[in-house]
């Protein structure tokens, strides 16, 4: 898209995850996308894998709360 508008749009969980936060992200990357905004999504690996409806591209990197760093990590499923 050149000398369009474009977001990028970090949240730490994102579909395909069922948590009510990725939700929201997939609700902002449809609705911003239809109002014609090219839309980078930039999140975490724990999420899940696959394409988010309407973003242009997906970052997944990987998670501090999923690393070996992270002594809780086995209480979080996302």
């Amino acid at each position: 898209m050149t000398g369009g508008r474009s977001v990028l749009l970090v949240a730490q969980i994102a579909p395909p995850s069922s948590l009510v936060a990725a939700r929201r992200v997939a609700a902002q990357c449809k609705y911003l996308a239809r109002a014609g905004y090219e839309v980078t999504v930039l999140t975490s690996a724990a999420s899940g894998d696959g394409p988010i409806e309407g973003a242009h591209e997906v970052v997944r990197t990987k998670d501090a709360l999923t690393s070996g760093l992270n002594w809780r990590r086995g209480q979080f499923a996302a």
